[in-house]
């Protein structure tokens, strides 16, 4: 990756709906330039582009923050089983206090208390599960909310 790419990633993180014609013009290269560069950052994996929610007008109004403990050699193995939870939107493997760390949306306490109850804790290997409502989101998605 160059100086060019890194811009047009960054172009595209202030605007993912940004027409190659808009990103050459801002980049000052051709449209064909521009073309080019995205095959290839998709291609090789670097660049998805992705919606990023607010959740708020979804009615996902609880975010919560995971930090989880598992059984000796279960990390992985509950990370995956995790990761196909809908209401989860980020499963991490991590260093430290806990071996996995996730993030999830809500619509209410009840619906919180009901996904742990009935679908979390019911994941084999899991040892220990602190929770922590997130008061105020900061920033989201490469953006200050």
């Amino acid at each position: 990756m160059d100086e060019l790419d890194h811009h047009l990633i960054a172009a595209l993180r202030e605007d993912g709906w940004k027409s190659n014609v808009e990103l050459a013009r801002q980049l000052k290269v051709s449209e064909g330039t521009v073309r080019t560069r995205l095959a290839r950052l998709r291609s090789e994996g670097t660049l998805r582009i992705l919606a990023v929610t607010d959740h708020r007008k979804l009615g996902l109004v609880v975010p919560v923050l995971f930090n989880i403990q598992t059984e000796v050699g279960q990390a992985e193995a509950v990370a995956e089983r995790l990761a196909k939870f809908e209401s989860l939107e980020l499963v991490e493997l991590v260093t430290g206090g806990y071996d996995v760390v996730a993030v999830g949306f809500y619509r209410s306490n009840d619906a919180l208390a009901e996904f742990l109850s009935k679908r979390l804790w019911k994941v084999p290997g899991i040892r220990k599960i602190d929770t922590a409502h997130v008061l105020r989101i900061v920033k989201l998605g490469g953006r200050l909310s």
